[in-house]
């Protein structure tokens, strides 16, 4: 399949926002990397019309970065709404209005999943058009020191280093039982009745998130997906998911797949092949947990705009560490919204 949902460098496509109409829908997330569009932007010398920030109900939960996005969107917008996601669903039209519509970015960077899914599909559902952007974080979290000195201290034995890793991390961040599983009446899908159910799952540092569902739900048949960064000075991340979730993909009832973090498009024909291709969709009621990054969660969200009798199954914390977060931004890559469309058309 054509690779419709490339994701391309910002500075080599800036002159695309290069006016006044150029608005963008960001949520004043965790991490300080929401805020490296605007940065890149001011850089760039793009003035934006219009800005939206999706805030929290409890406002100072995210601070101080919600300050520093706020700061600096109105410093290069002319006009700045803060609104919660609540009112940006119920109030879609009013928001997002015409002038809006005409040049709209979204800004996955600091969305949660259940948000990025909520937020798409509306959009969608309302025929608004928008390109993607998203940013990369310069460091990520856990960092390769933590992991460089566990792996010496378990001295590459995978029980004592899984030990190790519950011990001495944050065990409420970490292995916390403490997470809330969600299933929105849009992505419960059509299961049928009777029948067996399969998960496809994305493996996470942050065990819980997989655990809850696994707990919750009674699976015939796993899909496990690792992700494999882009990046050689992150690769290492990949054998440490590996060691952190060692019991799970020791599983029988588990396959496991590979592919990496940054390509929806590869996130999407992975799916296919998974669940169509291989005809399991014939066997098994599909659940899909979309726990991978935030472009594999692209390719999900595509995915399952396109066969909506899967199941989508979310896993959300209820608590937030902030200092468990990555920190600055390296890259900003943007999908464009005529090849969102164009993946639509091909499929449907």
């Amino acid at each position: 399949m054509t690779n419709y949902l490339k994701p391309e460098l910002l500075q080599e496509n800036v002159s695309r926002y290069l006016d006044y109409n150029v608005n963008v829908l960001v949520s004043a997330g965790f991490e300080d990397r929401t805020q490296a569009l605007f940065y890149k932007f001011k850089a760039h010398n793009v003035r934006i019309n219009s800005t939206i920030v999706i805030d929290y109900e409890n406002s100072t939960i995210n601070e101080p970065n919600r300050s520093s996005l706020l700061r600096i969107a109105s410093e290069i917008s002319n006009d700045l709404n803060v609104v919660t996601e609540g009112e940006l669903l119920n109030n879609i039209d009013n928001i997002i209005n015409e002038k809006i519509r005409s040049k709209l970015i979204i800004d996955i960077t600091g969305m949660s999943r259940l948000q990025f899914y909520n937020i798409m599909n509306c959009l969608s559902n309302n025929n608004i058009r928008f390109d993607i952007a998203y940013s990369e974080a310069e460091k990520y979290y856990p960092d390769k020191e933590f992991y460089e000195r566990l792996k010496i201290e378990s001295h590459d034995n995978e029980d004592l280093f899984f030990n190790a890793y519950q011990k001495e991390a944050d065990a409420e961040m970490v292995y916390s039982f403490d997470c809330e599983i969600i299933q929105p009446i849009a992505f419960r899908g059509r299961p049928e009745p009777g029948r067996s159910a399969a998960l496809v799952g994305f493996l996470t540092f942050k065990r819980s998130r997989l655990q809850s569902i696994l707990r919750r739900y009674e699976f015939s048949k796993r899909f496990l997906i690792l992700g494999e960064p882009v990046r050689d000075e992150i690769k290492w991340r990949k054998e440490m998911m590996e060691l952190i979730n060692g019991d799970l993909l020791k599983k029988r009832d588990s396959e496991i797949f590979t592919m990496h973090t940054l390509y929806p498009q590869e996130t999407y024909d992975l799916l296919d092949r998974i669940i169509y291709q291989s005809g399991e969709y014939k066997k098994y009621n599909i659940y899909l947990a979309p726990l991978g990054s935030k472009m594999q969660t692209l390719g999900t969200y595509i995915f399952w705009r396109n066969h909506q009798e899967i199941a989508t199954v979310f896993s959300q914390p209820k608590k937030y560490f902030i200092n468990a977060y990555s920190h600055s931004w390296k890259d900003t890559f943007i999908i464009k919204s005529e090849n969102l469309i164009k993946l639509l058309q091909v499929v449907q």
